[in-house]
């Protein structure tokens, strides 16, 4: 379902902004995607002490 958002939100986008700016867009959030996936802890999250 988010995925769909965010596409639907990226498919606005194409329409209402320069094509420079939705490029930086996706970039920014691939960037931030990547930073994320190599941060990564296996077992980080658990909540268990």
């Amino acid at each position: 379902m988010q995925l769909g958002i965010d596409g639907g939100i990226l498919l606005v986008a194409f329409f209402m902004l320069p094509l420079d700016r939705v490029a930086l867009s996706v970039f920014g959030a691939l960037a931030l995607n990547m930073i994320i996936a190599l941060n990564h802890k296996p077992g980080r999250y658990l909540g268990v002490s």
